[in-house]
């Protein structure tokens, strides 16, 4: 009984091992996607990146997106005075529209998705970093 008792426990054992060593290369392997991803992000605030690239075994696509800032329809937000001096663009017929871009950063099979500042040539005055 002694015996079976043990080799149950040195099988749990074992078994713990090998889940927490697994664990332990996840953890590693997305650190060193954030890492490659931080420092694409700081290459694109120098200048801005392709929308895609691969760069040894890391590739990274970036996203355009947009959501309307007001989603209410009985609201005209077009006609209200706080537009004045805002980029046409930025406004169609849902009212005005929140703009970021994303950083999708890929390694085996491993993905991480972060967002972009603005390119120090898009800022406008009264913008925060």
């Amino acid at each position: 009984m002694a015996v079976l008792l043990l080799g149950l426990v040195v099988t749990a054992s074992l078994k713990l091992t090998a889940l927490s060593n697994r664990g332990l290369r996840e953890v590693r392997e997305m650190e060193t996607l954030l890492r490659e991803g931080a420092i694409l992000q700081i290459k694109t605030a120098e200048n801005p990146l392709d929308l895609f690239g691969t760069n040894e075994d890391v590739s990274w696509v970036v996203h355009e997106k947009s959501s309307p800032m007001f989603d209410i329809e009985e609201i005209d937000i077009a006609s209200l005075s706080f537009l004045n001096g805002l980029d046409e663009a930025a406004i169609d017929s849902s009212g005005i529209l929140n703009r970021w871009r994303e950083l999708e950063v890929t390694r085996n099979e491993k993905s991480v998705t972060l967002f972009l500042p603005k390119p120090l040539n898009e800022i406008v005055s009264g913008d925060k970093l």
